[in-house]
């Protein structure tokens, strides 16, 4: 089987992307940052309507706040001019219902918390909050929390919006 890297590369020497008219700055154009899943299956920009430029999104298995979302979080509300967050979980994720044992058994690393949880809108709410205590965002950031139905496309709103202090 072939490297992925190779179909990559020759599909970006057929059509190259440039940086989008109107956006020349690294300032995302909608003042917003999102937290969701690595899931192949979650299309943000289609999901919730964005573009090139719009937001920064960051992605990680489950969606979870981590100290390196937390560091990112940081950079984009004190120094990108974000002023929204939103932190975006999906049904049919891969960590909800798992175990940090069992996830230690199969990839064999057995120092890692790899942030399981049992239930979808429970772990929005506590990530949504661990975001807003953390003190690592600029004062009046905004911060919800929703989750994404896979079966229906269709994201609902669990927790926020709010603000940081």
């Amino acid at each position: 089987m072939p490297h992925v890297v190779w179909s990559l590369l020759a599909s970006n020497r057929r059509q190259r992307v440039l940086p989008v008219a109107g956006s020349p700055s690294r300032v995302p154009g909608r003042g917003l940052a999102v937290l969701t899943c690595m899931d192949a299956r979650l299309d943000l920009d289609a999901l919730l309507g964005l573009n090139v430029g719009d937001a920064h999104v960051l992605r990680n298995a489950g969606g979870r706040v981590t100290s390196d979302v937390l560091r990112s979080f940081a950079l984009s509300t004190h120094t990108l001019g974000v002023r929204e967050i939103g932190i975006i979980h999906h049904t049919g994720c891969g960590l909800e219902g798992a175990r940090n044992g069992e996830l230690s058994r199969r990839t064999g690393l057995t120092d890692v918390d790899f942030l399981p949880f049992h239930d979808v809108h429970e772990s929005v709410k506590a990530d949504v909050a661990t975001v807003v205590d953390s003190g690592f965002l600029a004062e009046d950031t905004v911060v919800w929390g929703a989750v994404c139905r896979l079966d229906r496309g269709s994201v609902s709103l669990v927790c926020g919006p709010a603000t940081a202090s």
